[in-house]
């Protein structure tokens, strides 16, 4: 009889036992769940926050570099005037005729040599208009100062001309004087350029000169 008694008891032991580690698995997973959802959203919210941040910042420099065209863009009348007047006193044009010993004119440049600085500024524009002595001219803008003027060719062996790629045929006294047989002097003229002003007949024509 004992020994019956103590056959049925285990059972119910193993049993319970069984119960509370279901109940006990059941518990740590419901707590896994509860950790992944509330990591699950902590992610969530911080990509948002994240999105958010970018998108506001974005804003802000658009906000800043709208300012910055538009302040820009719209400079001061006053200032917008003085800029172009202190271009205008800066700088000056010349403007002549061009000419070749030849029935026709080649392609040339014209050069305006700062005596001061030795800066050179070129042109190799050939404007054609019936205003000019032989239907060609020039016109080149320069800083203010004092210049000596002359045209090159690009390509003597074009003209089939025996002048030498680096000959100068200068705005000098010979043109001035008319270049006549009877006119003697070839030197350069020295050509005053003033800001805001333009010189006409400017013409590098002393295709005559021995340089």
């Amino acid at each position: 009889m004992k020994g019956a008694k103590k056959e049925k008891s285990v059972p119910l032991k193993n049993s319970q036992k069984s119960e509370e580690s279901n109940a006990v698995d059941t518990e740590k997973e419901a707590n896994q769940n509860t950790k992944k959802k509330a990591k699950s959203k902590t992610v969530r919210k911080l990509k948002i926050t994240v999105a958010l941040l970018v998108l506001f910042i974005f804003f802000i420099v658009f906000l800043l570099g709208s300012a910055l065209l538009k302040k820009t863009a719209t400079l001061p009348s006053s200032d917008a005037n003085k800029m172009q007047e202190n271009y205008a006193k800066y700088y000056g044009i010349i403007d002549g005729s061009l000419s070749y010993p030849s029935d026709f004119i080649p392609e040339m440049g014209v050069c305006a040599k700062n005596k001061k600085t030795k800066e050179e500024f070129c042109t190799y524009e050939m404007i054609e208009d019936e205003k000019y002595m032989y239907g060609f001219g020039y016109s080149i803008k320069i800083p203010a100062g004092t210049y000596n003027v002359y045209a090159q060719l690009t390509d003597p062996k074009s003209t089939g001309a025996e002048l030498d790629k680096n000959y100068k045929a200068y705005y000098s006294k010979f043109v001035t004087c008319g270049m006549d047989v009877e006119c003697k002097s070839h030197k350069p003229i020295d050509v005053k350029v003033n800001g805001g002003k333009t010189i006409f007949n400017i013409d590098p024509q002393d295709w005559y000169a021995e340089n």
